[in-house]
């Protein structure tokens, strides 16, 4: 070896420190709730803000976006915008 020796249970502590917190959470599906429609509002909110940048509409994605669908309780959205270059590429928020 070449003196770095480190146990399989201390690389997943230090794997795990280097993420974010929402990423190593416990997932929590819920059953639908009305709050989540409230993606479509968001989508128009970003499209008036981004316009200028837009190549493609706000959409609501992910499993809150499904009518009637248990989900984790995070609203995500994605759409396409240009670069200051001319090229575009998809953001999720």
């Amino acid at each position: 070896m070449n003196g770095c020796q480190i146990a399989i249970g201390e690389w997943h502590d230090v794997l795990m420190h280097e993420w974010p917190r929402w990423a190593t959470e416990q997932v929590h599906v819920q059953p639908p709730h009305v709050e989540w429609q409230r993606g479509a509002r968001l989508c128009r909110e970003l499209d008036a803000t981004l316009s200028r940048w837009l190549v493609a509409p706000t959409e609501h994605v992910g499993s809150t976006a499904v009518p009637g669908l248990a989900a984790k309780p995070v609203i995500d959205v994605q759409t396409a915008v240009e670069t200051r270059l001319g090229l575009a590429f998809t953001l999720a928020i």
